[in-house]
């Protein structure tokens, strides 16, 4: 049988999990947490090196165009987020020749989200296994790791190969 053609996919399915995330709920009766959740965004180079270096709380007026976003894993500083399954055609086509910048929050019941950290030049189009780092005005908050596994009829390809 002959081995399907990257080209051929059809979904991209993304596994996510952080490690070490910055704490960002103190309170004083209980152990320093935070409520995470990770949105995408896609963004031309300079944009995703702006939003990088300068740590905007919401990215509000960098240019950044939301693609998709986590649910929210309440006090937990290691989350394992649901799996992601996007159209591949679709994703490519948004992304372009831009960059995937990943921002990590920590959700406030009460006010806007805080941002943990963002990292970019995620790669969500090809199958890897990669693990990034998050920081916040230069210093570390974490690491996001992107498994990203591509799916056709009756085949998966991993980073390991095809199964």
């Amino acid at each position: 049988m002959n081995d399907p053609k990257p080209f051929e996919a059809s979904v991209a399915i993304i596994r996510l999990s952080c490690t070490g995330l910055a704490a960002k709920d103190q309170w004083m009766s209980e152990e320093a947490s935070s409520d995470p959740w990770l949105k995408f965004f896609v963004a031309s180079s300079e944009q995703a090196a702006a939003a990088v270096s300068d740590g905007n709380e919401s990215f509000s007026g960098q240019g950044l165009v939301e693609m998709f976003r986590t649910e929210v894993i309440p006090k937990n500083l290691n989350p394992q987020f649901g799996t992601i399954v996007v159209d591949l055609g679709k994703l490519k086509k948004t992304i372009g020749d831009n960059t995937v910048v990943v921002g990590a929050f920590d959700y406030d019941w009460t006010s806007q989200s805080d941002l943990i950290g963002v990292t970019k030049d995620v790669v969500l189009t090809e199958a890897s296994d990669a693990t990034y780092d998050f920081t916040k005005r230069g210093v570390g908050a974490g690491a996001v790791r992107v498994t990203v596994e591509l799916a056709w009829a009756g085949h998966r390809r991993t980073h390991q190969g095809f199964e």
